[in-house]
């Protein structure tokens, strides 16, 4: 059923507007970090929308995507279609990996960590909302350039989840995510390898203030980015 059609902006583009939290407002605290909606134990089964791909809706709903793909026995280049049903839960009877997962996961970014903008910490990590996933940089002007902070594959490059704006999600190795949110431009393409420092996309503004909402997700959770990246002193 999976047979090679047109790509869209839906078939791996979708697979990575994965990770981050969507119907939160900017401005509405929580207790403690959840994904937008219910995980698993909910036992959903979700309709693929226009602009979405696997990575897209795991990033959502906070799940690891190789483990979301898995459960639906999608492989490899992991297209998903608008209409199609996705279960965010495992089946009970889980398919075998395929030798194209196995391939998959030799592949590593190493290098450095840097710093993905010039600016100052404007909102920092707490792990609840929108916001505390992440960490706010506030630039100068928009416009200025936004850059990689680690190397690795372009999952996800579009604006299909409009509470991040124009949004750039990197897999830097099997559990590890970077995500860029309000973008103004995005310089990458879905697929691309980068290199850490390369730019990537232009800062945008949010709220009036040119910024870069900037998060780490390690198998689908956001950690504190400055686990892995410190600002410019």
């Amino acid at each position: 059923m999976r047979g090679s059609q047109a790509r869209t902006p839906h078939a791996p583009a979708a697979l990575a507007l994965l990770l981050f939290l969507l119907a939160l407002g900017a401005c509405a605290p929580i207790l403690s970090w959840r994904p937008l909606h219910p995980g698993p134990s909910s036992r959903r089964i979700v309709v693929v929308r226009p602009g979405e791909n696997l990575y897209a809706i795991a990033w959502r709903y906070g799940l690891n995507d190789r483990r979301l793909a898995r459960w639906n026995g999608i492989t490899p280049p992991y297209t998903i279609y608008p209409g199609e049903k996705i279960r965010l839960f495992p089946p009970v009877t889980v398919p075998r990996a395929r030798p194209a997962v196995a391939a998959l996961a030799r592949h590593r970014y190493p290098g450095p960590w840097v710093w993905p903008a010039r600016g100052r910490i404007f909102s920092p990590f707490t792990g609840s909302g929108l916001n505390g996933s992440g960490i706010d940089i506030l630039g100068r002007r928009a416009g200025e350039p936004v850059r990689a902070a680690h190397a690795g594959r372009v999952l996800y490059a579009g604006s299909g989840i409009p509470a991040y704006g124009r949004l750039i999600i990197i897999r830097d190795d099997l559990r590890t995510l970077t995500a860029y949110a309000f973008n103004r431009h995005i310089l990458v393409h879905e697929g691309e390898i980068v290199h850490a420092g390369e730019v990537i996309a232009t800062m945008g503004r949010r709220d009036d203030h040119p910024l870069l909402h900037f998060e780490i997700r390690h198998n689908g959770r956001p950690v504190d980015p400055l686990r892995y990246v410190s600002p410019p002193t």
